[in-house]
């Protein structure tokens, strides 16, 4: 779809910022969710750092692509890694239960649960 300014332009810029924020928003949740209770911080320093690693080569690598395929491959590759990203997260373990927050796992994996700590 051409087009190099006006109204689509903006609702397409209005509309990537928002999802963008919510996916941001929502990883930050899941991150401090399933981190280590001692190691949150780190885990979400490390989550930034890749997130911006991302910001960075993502174009970059898209780009290239583009520039050697054509912008139909670019656009399908980004696609494809978009996929198998989100494959990645889906493939994430859930207690048996369906509770899978940090205390259950936390407790289940030093078997504190059991011992009444």
């Amino acid at each position: 779809l051409p087009f190099s300014g006006g109204a689509p332009l903006i609702g397409l810029v209005v509309l990537g910022g928002l999802g963008i924020g919510v996916v941001w928003t929502n990883c930050d949740t899941m991150i401090s969710q399933l981190a280590h209770p001692g190691a949150l911080s780190s885990s979400l320093g490390a989550a930034g750092s890749y997130k911006e690693v991302g910001d960075m080569l993502g174009p970059l690598s898209v780009g290239a692509i583009s520039q050697a395929f054509g912008l139909t491959v670019g656009f399908v590759a980004c696609g494809l890694l978009g996929l198998s990203g989100a494959g990645l997260v889906m493939r994430r373990p859930v207690d048996s239960t369906g509770d899978d927050s940090v205390d259950t796992r936390a407790q289940q994996a030093t078997g504190e649960e059991q011992c009444g700590g």
